[in-house]
């Protein structure tokens, strides 16, 4: 019997951070499922809040969440209070809908989940979205799932079923900038302390085909898009598959970025003795442009006190500062990530800043450190945490806002540095010429590359004036939890 369902994808709870991501590049979880059940033969829409905003203040969706029989809501940490908000209206509202929350936060904190859903989905929910759409009874509380044995026998994740998903592509100015997202594979074989992918799909790295991924581009491509970002936490995790893919992808002439190690280069990456030479040059011929790279930390202590998966026996800095080089010298733009954690003051800001401008990095992105459910780092911190009124404070653990006391420096410097030596990063010269040179070697007609820079230098600056708003807001709520807070430990 045909269904009527819709999914939403809650949003974040600030205009930072993964907000900014996700306006941009939408979860693949609920337009996954929305297609493998179009495919069925349901009637099925996506709400992506973090695109055209809360479904709660809108008459026109929360109509067609009304009239449906099914309502799936995926949110993530910082997601999660709006995910909350919504299932709270729709019960006042009468609505007869079957209703289950899924995605990490609700896969790690299923008890809290359950007191605002009937139904949890913990873990990949792929293998049972048809049962609970159409089983003829009910299905309520926990529903434990197991991965997906076979990601190819997943469909391509049809994003025309987001409603408003032309808005996607319009900042990119053009359809053919836009940057398609796809999930190539799921897991990660390491098990850094901070991060929930193992919790959450497992430390066995399972991959779609280089033929099925080829078909999920093509599918896109087809449509007119050029541009792709592989939303894999480590793309070249298997490398024979990976280096099959770019062959094949490399007579389209596409443009491509990805989440890669910063090792990637290396065959044998504790010794360092092997590049993989074959894999490197199959990345520029194919298209490939920015690398997202999780650095963390310059440190070697911070690097084992995280488990942070990268050894070998020279110093983190040196090691670090040749695999960036290699990624440049195989054209590569380095999108840099890095981790404040309790333990840093500001010599590890500017240590940061020093490291990235003398690497040439192409852009930087720092984050404080943030105890997810489902890690280790809650587990330690969850003692310590000054935002701690649950669910509410959910909103906060996003990666741009100190949910501890930071004893070390106080949380007033700390957020005011954040956003300080991100200024002293983009501000630079070397950063905005390298830019620029970039853009007047890339692919089109200098029209669209005049109108592309003066476009990225308007979001650039909306983004600090969203950033300095968002740091006095934050820093005087902070002060409302305690004015102690606001100061390094030490200080009376």
């Amino acid at each position: 019997m045909k269904k009527k369902v819709v999914f939403v994808e809650s949003q974040a709870g600030s205009n930072l951070a993964y907000s900014h991501f996700l306006k941009k590049w939408p979860l693949i979880g609920s337009t996954l499922m929305a297609t493998m059940l179009r495919d069925r033969g349901h009637d099925v829409k996506v709400y992506n809040e973090n695109l055209t905003g809360p479904v709660v203040d809108d008459d026109s969706a929360m109509a067609a969440l009304l009239e449906a029989d099914f309502v799936g809501v995926s949110a993530l940490t910082p997601s999660v209070m709006k995910a909350y908000t919504l299932a709270e209206r729709l019960k006042k509202a009468g609505t007869k809908a079957r209703m289950a929350i899924g995605g990490p936060h609700a896969t790690f904190m299923p008890e809290e989940a359950l007191r605002y859903f009937p139904c949890v989905v913990q873990g990949e929910g792929e293998g049972v979205i048809a049962e609970l759409v159409e089983s003829t009874q009910p299905v309520s509380g926990i529903v434990k799932t197991t991965p997906v044995a076979n990601l190819n026998d997943l469909p391509t994740p049809d994003l025309s079923l987001i409603h408003n998903h032309e808005e996607l592509w319009k900042p990119s100015l053009w359809k053919e900038r836009y940057e398609v997202p796809l999930s190539t594979a799921r897991g990660c074989p390491h098990d850094c302390h901070y991060c929930t992918v193992t919790k959450m799909y497992g430390r066995k790295c399972r991959t779609r085909s280089a033929e099925n991924v080829y078909k999920d581009i093509m599918f896109y491509y087809d449509q007119g898009y050029r541009s792709f970002f592989f939303y894999d936490d480590n793309f070249t995790a298997d490398r024979s598959r990976t280096q099959r893919l770019l062959e094949m992808i490399a007579p389209l002439k596409v443009r491509w970025n990805a989440q890669c190690r910063i090792d990637l280069a290396w065959l044998d990456p504790v010794s360092r003795r092997n590049v993989d030479k074959p894999l490197m040059s199959a990345l520029g011929a194919s298209g490939a442009d920015v690398f997202y790279v999780g650095y963390e930390t310059i440190d070697d202590t911070t690097a084992s006190e995280w488990n942070k998966g990268y050894k070998g026996s020279d110093p983190l800095i040196k090691r670090m500062t040749q695999d960036t080089s290699i990624l440049h010298d195989y054209g590569i733009w380095v999108h840099g990530m890095f981790v404040i954690g309790p333990q840093h003051g500001l010599d590890t800001f500017s240590g940061i800043l020093r490291f990235a401008l003398c690497n040439y990095i192409d852009s930087l992105q720092m984050s404080i450190l943030t105890p997810f459910p489902g890690t280790q780092t809650l587990e330690q911190m969850k003692n310590e945490l000054l935002f701690n009124r649950f669910p509410e404070d959910w909103r906060y653990f996003d990666g741009a806002h100190a949910t501890f006391h930071h004893k070390k420096l106080g949380n007033k410097a700390l957020q005011e540095a954040m956003l300080h030596y991100h200024r002293k990063y983009y501000h630079g010269a070397v950063h905005q010429l390298d830019r620029l040179r970039r853009l007047f070697f890339a692919p089109g007609g200098m029209y669209k590359k005049v109108v592309i820079g003066i476009s990225s230098a308007r979001k650039v600056r909306q983004l600090f004036r969203n950033w300095q708003a968002e740091t006095a807001s934050f820093i005087e709520e902070v002060e409302r939890r305690g004015p102690q807070y606001l100061y390094p430990a030490d200080k009376p």
